[in-house]
């Protein structure tokens, strides 16, 4: 019996060093937080498991990844670090909870130590964001509270500008296909488009080998329905008084999508600037389709009446549910969509005289 149970024991450790599961241990400080949530990321982040932090802070996590991709250990929701795992990894973790979200150590695993370089680039990034905020909000009270306002405005783009050439050259440096599609899910893909379409051409081999890359491929597809160059998808809904109105039917005329809604502050104030834009190109062939993402019909039709708004309005009173917006992939308002004559979209939320420009030019 003796011998018998020796060879159990022995296959048992020797189960145990095979690749059929992953390893986490380290230790987290500077938090009384207990529980940790083991989260997988792909389109949104799932809980898949839960553990326990020891005396100390020390814990170790054994799991099974099928296949390689993001997970995220959220510690009760105190601080939260970014791993790849598959069922090879051995990663040592060390966190300090009262230091910065970038800050912490990761050891035992290249991908992971790569996903940390990412995260650096953006808190930096949110970190001067978070200082031009606090200098915008006392700016107000300066008696050219504007002009400040501007400078401050010009500073927040010069930094987001910075963090989106940082990205970009991190993934032009790196040769790992997951690490590449977790670093370029944080541009914006209107704004990237070309940029994000080459890094996907690029790893167009592995892209099936992990679900995280599946997902955002998927939805990078989707958003390719929306470029500049495709034809607008149709939106079918009912103005104030009931009557269907299609984005379609106004094929010949230069087409303003707008969604708005009364409720939204920044869409009231580009509004007068939609008017005098209308008033000047409606005879020649300009058209405004206004898409409200309201829920209360009577808050809707004021702020077309207040903002003296005389174009087509329609809405499904589904608020952020609108299905439209949906459609649209619109995540936040005001956004536009300019369409030719052919129903080609030709720009993206545009503004001011830059939107001016552009309509007088296609009309012209």
């Amino acid at each position: 019996m003796k011998k018998i149970l020796l060879f159990l024991a022995a296959a048992a450790l020797a189960a145990c060093n095979t690749n059929n599961g992953f390893v986490i241990e380290g230790t987290i400080t500077g938090t009384e937080a207990k529980t940790v949530f083991l989260e997988k990321i792909t389109g949104q982040s799932t809980t898949i498991d839960s553990f326990q932090i020891g005396e100390n802070g020390k814990f170790k996590f054994v799991g099974s990844a099928e296949t390689q991709g993001i997970y995220r250990l959220n510690f009760s929701n105190i601080r939260a670090v970014d791993l790849v795992l598959d069922n090879s990894s051995k990663i040592e973790l060390n966190i300090d909870a009262k230091k910065s979200m970038d800050q912490y150590e990761v050891k035992g695993s290249e991908a992971s130590i790569l996903i940390q370089t990412v995260n650096k680039i953006l808190y930096d990034t949110y970190k001067e964001v978070e200082g031009l905020q606090n200098e915008y909000a006392a700016s107000q009270n300066l008696p050219n509270a504007d002009e400040e306002g501007k400078k401050i405005e010009a500073k927040y783009d010069a930094a987001m500008d910075n963090q989106v050439k940082l990205i970009k050259a991190f993934i032009e440096k790196t040769d790992n296909t997951l690490i590449d599609f977790y670093a370029v899910s944080y541009l914006n893909i209107d704004e990237n488009y070309e940029f994000i379409n080459k890094v996907i051409e690029e790893h167009k081999s592995n892209i099936d080998e992990r679900e995280y890359t599946k997902v955002y491929t998927a939805k990078f597809a989707e958003y390719s329905k929306l470029a500049v160059g495709s034809i607008a998808p149709d939106i079918k809904m009912k103005d104030p008084n009931g009557n269907e109105q299609s984005l379609s039917s106004l094929r010949g005329k230069v087409v303003l999508v707008d969604f708005w809604a009364s409720w939204c502050g920044p869409c009231r104030k580009e509004n007068p600037n939609n008017v005098i834009l209308y008033k000047e190109f409606k005879s020649k062939g300009l058209e405004i389709f206004g898409v409200s993402l309201d829920k209360n019909k009577e808050a809707w039709t004021e702020a077309i009446m207040q903002d003296n708004l005389t174009w087509i309005h329609v809405s499904d009173l589904k608020y952020w549910s609108s299905d439209a917006a949906a459609l649209y992939k619109v995540e936040s308002i005001p956004a536009t969509f300019l369409l030719d004559k052919e129903g080609k979209i030709v720009a993206k939320n545009l503004r001011g005289e830059e939107l001016y420009a552009f309509v007088k030019k296609l009309l012209n």
